[in-house]
């Protein structure tokens, strides 16, 4: 199927599917778009590559995601903040990434890290497992809305994440 995107002031139509590749090792699930809104960036589920699709010139580039583990992780968080860094994340690892698509070493994100306490919590609450999301700010602040998945626990937490990952 084909999709018109706009960037810049510029409008193209493009097939989804040439960078997307439903069904198949590079299917994704997560999508971050540029602040300027010129560049899509998906992480493929089954290699650890991060797709960096260029909308005014309708040309994607691959570019290694380092400690990713194809098979066993799954970007599911990804977002971008307004000074075009981007972030995303699989379980506990939290990657950072350029505009031009270069992904930095992951870090590993615990509650601990986050700074938040489990004392007295039952279930225990943990980063992988959870429902969420990553959302940032006009200030290029990233947010990271959790919730468990234990079928008992309701409720929400919202962490402020630092680029090493505290917060």
């Amino acid at each position: 199927y084909t999709r018109t995107l706009q960037a810049s002031g510029t409008a193209g139509t493009t097939n989804i599917n040439d960078w997307r590749n439903s069904g198949n090792s590079e299917e994704t699930a997560s999508l971050a778009v540029s602040p300027t809104g010129d560049r899509l960036y998906s992480a493929a589920i089954g290699t650890a590559n991060l797709r960096v699709y260029n909308v005014t010139t309708n040309s994607y580039t691959l570019k290694t995601i380092p400690g990713y583990t194809a098979g066993t992780d799954r970007i599911l968080r990804m977002a971008v903040t307004s000074t075009g860094t981007g972030y995303m994340m699989s379980g506990t690892k939290l990657w950072s990434f350029a505009p031009d698509g270069t992904v930095s070493s992951p870090i590993t994100m615990t509650l601990s890290t986050l700074g938040a306490s489990t004392s007295g919590l039952t279930p225990t609450p943990t980063i992988s497992g959870g429902n969420g999301d990553f959302f940032a700010d006009s200030e290029g602040n990233l947010y990271m809305l959790w919730s468990p998945t234990d079928g008992t626990s309701s409720y929400l937490d919202l962490f402020k994440i630092k680029p090493d990952g505290t917060t």
